[in-house]
């Protein structure tokens, strides 16, 4: 099992709507996926989503989580993907490096974009001009397909 990279959740989903998310978006039964806790035991599954200081991070993505999993998805970008098309809120992946391609924010009309991540003094990762301009753009083409 590898871990992934950090993926941050515009929303604050329970651990189960998580893993039946994680579940849908690994393309596995709900069984397969366990949910991690800091402190928790690892749980003994083939994909894990193990949630980062308590599953609560300030700024405008209260979530963060990493996925463990098979080394040929635990980075596919399918992944946030589903999670943003699934909740209907922006997802973000940052990796621990500053490579803006390791920085992508998916929205939940499908579409992903490579941005600069902006983090406060609390560590808090805060929306861009560029990234409002992004979701704006995004909800208004759902409303106009809907």
């Amino acid at each position: 099992m590898n871990v992934g990279t950090d993926i941050f959740i515009a929303a604050t989903p329970s651990p189960e709507s998580l893993r039946v998310a994680m579940a849908h978006a690994y393309g596995v039964s709900e069984d397969r996926v366990g949910i991690r806790r800091p402190g928790e035991p690892w749980p003994n599954t083939p994909v894990m989503v193990e949630f980062v200081a308590n599953g609560y991070a300030p700024g405008d993505y209260p979530t963060q989580v990493l996925p463990w999993g098979p080394e040929d998805r635990v980075d596919d970008p399918a992944i946030p993907a589903s999670l943003a098309v699934t909740f209907g809120v922006p997802v973000l992946t940052a990796g621990d490096s500053y490579d803006p391609t390791e920085q992508m924010l998916f929205l939940p009309d499908g579409s992903a974009h490579v941005i600069f991540v902006e983090q406060d003094d609390d560590g808090g990762i805060r929306n861009t001009p560029e990234m409002q301009r992004l979701i704006a753009a995004a909800r208004a083409a759902l409303t106009h397909a809907a």
